[in-house]
């Protein structure tokens, strides 16, 4: 570690005798909640027979900085849409009816257009896009 440091150092032109010890703080992660296997907050289906028909509403209905898992239940069906998990929206749970049947997708690609007329590129042209901590999927299928 200290032969690293060292060359970061050199760019800088500080001295590597300056370093004596270099402690990076331990990470530790923060304990996550347990899963309720039963539990579910929200039912997603496309008939109606849910609390939304749309994902993305099972996912907007879900409460700002959780701190234990909100189970959206997914029942059988071709959800084409965008998915967008907030940053602050952690701790979320899709839990699909079945892995063969509940199907989440999207056709975006890179040089599709958006509404605004310009290209999503690579990293926009996804169909899930998971940015708050400790997603977990159960029993579907992500195309």
């Amino acid at each position: 570690m200290r032969s690293l440091i060292c060359f970061a150092l050199l760019f800088s032109m500080v001295s590597c005798e300056k370093v004596e010890k270099y402690h990076l703080p331990e990470y530790i992660p923060p304990p996550a909640p347990v899963v309720v296997p039963d539990k579910i907050d929200k039912t997603v289906a496309k008939d109606g027979t849910g609390d939304y028909t749309t994902i993305q509403a099972g996912i907007d209905a879900a409460p700002k900085k959780g701190t234990e898992y909100y189970v959206i239940a997914i029942k059988n069906g071709t959800y084409k849409e965008v998915l967008t998990i907030p940053k602050n929206k952690n701790y979320i749970y899709f839990k699909g009816e079945n892995s063969e049947k509940t199907v989440l997708t999207f056709d975006n690609y890179a040089s599709k257009l958006n509404g605004s007329g310009v290209e999503y590129g690579t990293s926009g042209s996804a169909s899930v896009f998971i940015n708050g901590n400790y997603f977990k999927a159960e029993n579907l299928t992500f195309e």
